[in-house]
């Protein structure tokens, strides 16, 4: 489980070897796949397919549930892109 204050974010990135699904438990965020935004809050779940950028950043106190398929499950497995909110 992720928690975010606000104004804080989890940075413009993808993965090559795992998908990942994210359920807004509670809170806003703003919710960035492939560059297209949209507005996220409790209840939402945003599926992440193997490959694509995403990011996600809290407007208001933000929780949300990560959950990660793929193997190899690793830290090394993030690139990091720039992205201007």
């Amino acid at each position: 489980m992720w928690y975010n204050e606000l104004y804080t974010l989890i940075s413009y990135q993808l993965h090559r070897h795992r998908c990942e699904t994210w359920t807004c438990v509670d809170g806003e965020g703003i919710f960035v796949l492939d560059g297209e935004r949209s507005l996220v809050k409790g209840g939402d779940v945003m599926n992440i397919p193997l490959g694509h950028h995403h990011a996600i950043k809290a407007i208001t106190d933000l929780t949300f549930i990560e959950v990660q398929i793929g193997n190899p499950l690793v830290e090394e497995d993030i690139e990091r892109f720039e992205f201007k909110w």
